[in-house]
């Protein structure tokens, strides 16, 4: 997909070069595979799961799976890695289409998806399709976010307030996160505060 100069507005622009940030393990400016890497291996030694355990290949297929749809729709070159322009660029294009056109360019609606997969599959740890706060919380942590910011987190996404999120929610919170303008949906926090 070749981007343009497509504008994100202010808030796309801060809450997707916050979700840059926290994707960035290791904080070097650049996306790449070995910080998703990390991600899966802090989950994975927190939940006691170990090389062909079933739960971590359904992790790790899943994280591949991301990293497959990032690489090839942000362009990333030889250097393997995703750097804030290109991150910003493939957004830009993405959500400046999906609002002329009213649906979401093919790259991206396979982006979203694979996204979703992999949120869903970083959080839900025993597979049963509900997230309690103790989920969020491991995934939190893997990526450095504090204890007590999560809890505001996941206060704030569980909007009926029943201290579970259903798949369905956890969708339809990173959709929110992607692609809603309105600064009070609940997506907006589901990486946390920016």
């Amino acid at each position: 997909m070749s981007m343009s100069k497509t504008s994100l507005s202010d808030f796309q622009r801060r809450k997707l070069l916050h979700k840059f940030k926290l994707l960035d393990i290791d904080k070097n400016g650049l996306i790449e595979f070995e910080d998703f890497q990390r991600v899966i291996d802090a989950l994975a030694e927190k939940r006691g799961w170990g090389i062909g355990d079933l739960n971590f290949e359904r992790l790790s297929a899943s994280n591949q799976n991301l990293w497959t749809a990032i690489h090839e729709f942000c362009e990333v070159g030889e250097e393997g890695a995703v750097t804030v322009e290109q991150w910003m660029q493939f957004h830009a294009q993405a959500l400046h289409q999906a609002k002329e056109f009213d649906q979401l360019i093919p790259g991206f609606e396979t982006t979203l998806a694979a996204f979703t997969a992999f949120v869903t599959e970083l959080l839900d740890s025993d597979g049963d399709g509900l997230i309690v706060f103790e989920d969020y919380l491991a995934l939190a942590c893997a990526y450095n976010i504090e204890e007590a910011q999560a809890r505001l987190t996941f206060s704030a996404i569980d909007k009926n307030a029943d201290g579970v999120l259903s798949l369905e929610e956890v969708s339809s919170l990173v959709r929110q996160f992607y692609l809603s303008e309105d600064e009070k949906a609940p997506g907006n926090e589901l990486f946390g505060k920016f």
